[in-house]
């Protein structure tokens, strides 16, 4: 079954914890317990947080209610100079969470 938004919420509210405190290299113990819908908006954060507006409208949504999520940032641009937004941790993580969810759903959420 698909989590209620506020399940939603509260497992990324926890994952922002977790990551910002610690704001190192993820592991997979980091990762286990997020849903498939959980990971991939936590992966998306990474980017949300540097402003990267998504052409997802779910993706697009979801940070909209975020209010330091401040879109200012076209996906192709921010795709294309990664390294420039990005720290290296940042982009360990992003590539790492994106391997994990392929590996472990098949495919990434949305």
């Amino acid at each position: 079954g698909t989590l209620a938004q506020g399940e939603v919420r509260h497992a990324i509210v926890l994952f922002e914890n977790t990551y910002h405190a610690a704001e190192d290299v993820l592991t997979e113990a980091d990762l286990e317990g997020l849903s498939h819908q959980q990971l991939c908006l936590a992966r998306n954060e990474i980017y949300a947080r540097h402003g990267r507006r998504f052409k997802n409208k779910d993706i697009a949504a979801y940070f909209a209610e975020k209010d330091w999520y401040y879109p200012s940032i076209d996906a192709s641009v921010f795709d294309a100079n990664q390294n420039s937004y990005l720290s290296e941790d940042e982009l360990y993580n992003a590539t790492f969470m994106l391997g994990y969810e392929k590996r472990k759903f098949g495919k990434s959420y949305y």
